[in-house]
């Protein structure tokens, strides 16, 4: 079995349904623990995948939209609660410490461990065999960032191991293309079909064609379709048809679903 994989923890777009919980996706590789995003019932999907949410050991932040970070408050009191003692690190655009500041203060919860709040930029080392590499994305009108992560075997040569690329919430953006070439792994918006390339755009988002032709450009090797409108609950295969006329090797992500790289 392979040393590392990907669990969809929440795979809608905005808000949740049946199907569909808000966006998070927790990295697991040779057991550390990342945590992609953190929208509102996180906690609760991580736990019913049997994994403990003091296993988390970083949280990497794409953007300050709600469905995106309205779990992390409650996470973090679950921790102190739990008796966490040990770091957590959040990498994350400007204005996460004035959330959370804010929720301990209104709520009376004290904070029994230490937050170390990093700025998305250069190279961070997550740890020794783990690196992030962050890159501006195009959202709307916040701030946002996508994520590469790469990870390296103990060897003296430090050889990579494998590296995945999570966008986020994108319209279709250029400078994208660049950062996130040859990924093994490439999780990307893929809000809408074909059909309403003009609204995804306008919303700042992508297609699943959008996130195909991404894929193909940058010569990734997988991709997994992700951030999924709710008014395709019942059809989802249009989604995954779309990309697969364009970029063979895709997926489409569901809540649960459990991807070893």
């Amino acid at each position: 079995m392979s040393e590392a994989w990907i669990l969809f923890l929440g795979t809608a777009a905005g808000t949740p349904s049946k199907k569909r919980g808000l966006p998070s996706i927790l990295l697991q590789y040779r057991g550390k623990y990342i945590l992609l995003d953190i929208g509102e019932g996180s906690q609760r999907s991580l736990i019913k995948n049997g994994i403990g949410v003091n296993r988390i050991d970083h949280i990497l932040i794409s953007h300050l939209h709600g469905d995106h970070i309205f779990g992390l408050p409650g996470i973090i009191q679950t921790m102190s609660m739990e008796g966490r003692e040990r770091k957590l690190s959040i990498i994350s655009p400007e204005g996460i410490e004035k959330i959370l500041n804010a929720a301990s203060q209104i709520t009376s919860y004290q904070l029994e461990f230490p937050i170390e709040i990093i700025k998305p930029e250069g190279e961070i080392s997550l740890e020794q065999y783990i690196s992030v590499y962050p890159f501006k994305t195009c959202h709307t009108n916040i701030e946002s960032f996508g994520y590469i992560i790469k990870a390296f075997g103990t060897g003296k040569e430090k050889k990579e191991r494998f590296s995945l690329a999570y966008t986020g919430d994108t319209a279709p953006c250029e400078e994208l293309i660049e950062k996130i070439k040859g990924a093994d792994v490439l999780i990307h918006d893929s809000t809408f079909d074909s059909s309403m390339v003009e609204k995804a755009i306008a919303f700042g988002h992508s297609t699943s064609s959008i996130a195909a032709k991404v894929a193909k450009m940058a010569g990734v090797k997988s991709l997994i379709l992700f951030h999924i409108s709710n008014r395709y609950n019942d059809k989802s295969e249009m989604i995954l048809d779309n990309a697969l006329k364009i970029f063979k090797n895709t997926f489409l992500a569901e809540d649960g679903m459990k991807f070893y790289i």
